[in-house]
């Protein structure tokens, strides 16, 4: 994905404007927005931000943005992730008139969360669809973007789904995030070859919240250095499952602000080992069976997300993993029923019995003979992050990195059952009933 930041991110892409441009069926709008921010007191700008929306064909009432700092809305898995879920994708280029200084834009309380709730306010009276200005929002961004994304969920944790910042170096609000704040799952991406002073700044982040049961998941990209790197196989999977279970079934933004519904209970979830990371395999458990310091470990949504981030951090000593994970077509994007054949390549792993293939957590076929190789037949639609696990004599295992695709469409089928149900009394006639949903072709749930 291309973002509008480069480098150490203290640039920008001037966007030209013009008429609302329509690609196909879909329909994009653009509009601008000045603001003075305001920094803890000291003024810079003014700030300028263009912003540019797609919204998919076919979609009655717009549900909610996927929204970065970048030029998201060209992204063509962003696209087909976003048309599943009847989402647009908001891209937003900010600059500073000369004096100014680009950089000040991330501190999202100061002024840029503003400017960029009235840019979609300005861009529902363009594309005379009212709910627009009040979507729910999924954000994301690399480098200084993604300081913004983790900023504006911390100053309006009402309109955030999920969030991912990815390698930014600078954070404002750390030791006093709000509740409402550390309940919106998140991903916390540092570089391992980035600066040192990047890597401190996410790291404390994370251990400043998680304690305070934060739903984030510090996570690492090896070999990466301040460079966006291979993090939608992050983002769209964790934006997939959140926006399933906290968006409240027929709820519109047509009646204004979006009642979000909150993060899964910090129990249900899956808890990772930071420091299990160089050991080979990542260590990761459900939070009850979990062995390990619960407060300073990664919290992964459910299991699907956990397998994902077991793939995307564990490594050896040096930062790399024996096993590399190829897929006929590539994708990200194909069509629901396609098939795909996967092979996992192993080098400087012996004794190998059998490589296994992942969707998320669940097992989708296994090969005990070099090449490893399978036929991923009728892929279901949705996303799907998938790995490779292999196994030698001793049952030492090693994971290759992970890669993800978006089926578009359906194959019909019965929808995988809810797992996890608990109860929670709050009141003297009120049970709070919490569970995990498993399946993305159900139409709603009947509480018996």
């Amino acid at each position: 994905m291309r973002s509008a930041l480069l480098g150490s991110g203290l640039g920008a892409i001037a966007l030209a404007l013009g008429p609302a441009e329509v690609r196909a069926a879909d329909q994009t709008f653009a509009t601008t927005v000045t603001w003075t921010q305001n920094n803890d007191g000291i003024e810079s700008g003014p700030m300028k931000g263009a912003c540019h929306l797609w919204i998919p064909d076919g979609v009655p009432v717009v549900r909610g943005a996927i929204v970065e700092v970048g030029d998201v809305q060209n992204d063509p898995a962003a696209r087909a992730v976003a048309r599943r879920h009847g989402f647009a994708l908001l891209g937003c280029s900010f600059s500073a008139d000369a004096g100014g200084s680009v950089t000040n834009f991330s501190r999202a309380y100061g002024g840029s969360g503003q400017a960029l709730l009235d840019a979609l306010a300005q861009l529902a009276a363009a594309s005379g669809r009212p709910e627009i200005a009040h979507l729910p929002l999924a954000l994301f961004g690399y480098s200084i973007a993604g300081q913004f994304a983790y900023e504006f969920a911390m100053w309006k944790p009402d309109r955030v789904l999920c969030f991912m910042l990815n390698k930014g170096g600078f954070y404002f609000t750390v030791n006093n995030t709000v509740e409402a704040g550390r309940q919106v799952p998140g991903w916390l991406v540092a570089g391992s070859t980035d600066t040192q002073s990047r890597m401190d700044a996410i790291t404390n982040v994370h251990a400043a919240n998680r304690p305070l049961a934060a739903r984030w998941a510090f996570t690492v990209e090896w070999g990466a250095g301040h460079v966006e790197g291979a993090t939608g196989a992050l983002f769209f999977p964790l934006f997939d499952r959140v926006v399933r279970h906290r968006y409240p079934a027929g709820a519109s933004p047509l009646a204004g602000p979006v009642a979000l519904g909150g993060a899964p209970p910090e129990e249900l979830g899956w808890l990772g080992d930071l420091g299990s990371w160089r050991s080979g395999v990542s260590a990761i458990a459900p939070h009850e069976a979990y062995a390990g310091d619960r407060a300073a470990s990664a919290w992964l949504f459910d299991a699907d997300l956990a397998a994902l981030w077991r793939a995307f951090t564990s490594s050896a000593a040096d930062g790399s993993t024996p096993v590399s994970l190829v897929a006929s077509p590539a994708g990200p994007v194909l069509a629901a029923g396609s098939n795909v054949t996967l092979t996992a390549n192993v080098t400087g792993f012996p004794g190998v019995t059998s490589v296994s293939f992942y969707r998320g957590a669940e097992w989708i076929g296994s090969d005990g003979s070099s090449p490893y190789s399978m036929v991923w037949a009728a892929v279901p639609g949705g996303v799907n992050p998938v790995s490779a696990v292999a196994v030698d004599g001793l049952g030492t295992e090693r994971v290759s990195r992970p890669l993800w695709f978006v089926a578009e469409g359906e194959i019909p089928g019965t929808p995988a059952p809810p797992t996890r149900l608990s109860a929670v009394a709050s009141g003297d006639a009120a049970v709070d009933l919490a569970w995990r949903d498993n399946a993305d072709n159900e139409t709603g749930y009947a509480i018996e």
